[in-house]
């Protein structure tokens, strides 16, 4: 008799067990994340479950810095800090890894700010990590780029023309949305780099692309792809030009070598 009562009690007890097993939540039972994990889109880093965004973080010693999408940038990129109690932008570089490497220099405030704001307005996000991203938000800019009006711009060539003028070219561009071509390669090259991360550089010296009897001075861009080939990007061509054999959009450099003849090359670190 005590026996049947003894089963009994404990079947009782199993049956309540699970009934509240079953009214807990699973996520209590689950540990939380914490330090580097690694997801689709790259490296994150956790405290208490919580990803950690928008921040530069030291780490056992090194310094990191994860977007706004939590993920941790490699590369040249440019970071929103303090200094002395005002914002700035500083370009950073990080090693393969994400840890600061101590190379940095300064961005223009204003150019960053502009940038970023032609860069949301064609929808694209903080999350432009695969190849396909890149190049998805490569193709935005472009068409976005290449409406810009044509303006003269006194005293700007191909002799004049330098790195320290990348800026300066790409704000006027982005502002007035409108410039030659020098403005316009330094505009889109600015674009590219802030959206994709990927390697790109200025360009400028002569061009066939508008009349394929004579050369003139030009600017274009060059962007390093997922296949490691430098391509050229030339918004400027892709509206004015004539030509229906010389294509203006990620055009394998190599395949384009007798059209385009660059005097210098200037790679633009944001």
């Amino acid at each position: 008799m005590k026996k049947k009562k003894t089963c009994r009690f404990l079947m009782i007890a199993l049956i309540l067990c699970s009934l509240v097993a079953g009214m807990v939540p699973a996520t209590v039972s689950a540990a939380k994340k914490t330090g580097w994990v690694e997801e689709t889109n790259g490296y994150c880093y956790y405290v208490k479950g919580k990803k950690v965004k928008n921040k530069l973080k030291k780490i056992k010693g090194k310094t990191y810095y994860l977007g706004s999408d939590g993920v941790r940038k490699t590369g040249w990129y440019t970071v929103k800090t303090k200094s002395k109690g005002k914002t700035v932008y500083k370009a950073m570089k990080f090693n393969a890894k994400g840890a600061y490497t101590g190379k940095s220099q300064s961005v223009n405030a204003k150019m960053i700010k502009k940038a970023d704001a032609v860069i949301k307005s064609q929808k694209i996000g903080t999350g432009v990590t695969t190849a396909e991203q890149k190049e998805a938000a490569l193709k935005k800019l472009f068409n976005c780029t290449k409406k810009y009006g044509y303006g003269r711009v006194m005293g700007l060539n191909s002799r004049s023309f330098n790195k320290r003028k990348i800026t300066d070219s790409a704000y006027k561009m982005m502002s007035k949305k409108k410039g030659n071509c020098y403005y316009s390669a330094s505009a889109f090259a600015v674009l590219a780099k802030r959206a994709t991360g990927l390697p790109v550089r200025v360009c400028w010296g002569t061009s066939t692309v508008f009349n394929e009897k004579r050369a003139q001075e030009h600017a274009w861009t060059e962007v390093k792809l997922a296949d490691g080939k430098w391509h050229v990007y030339d918004p400027n061509a892709a509206r004015f030009s004539t030509r229906k054999d010389v294509g203006t959009y990620a055009q394998e450099v190599s395949s384009v070598k007798s059209v385009y003849k660059a005097v210098k090359k200037c790679e633009v670190i944001l």
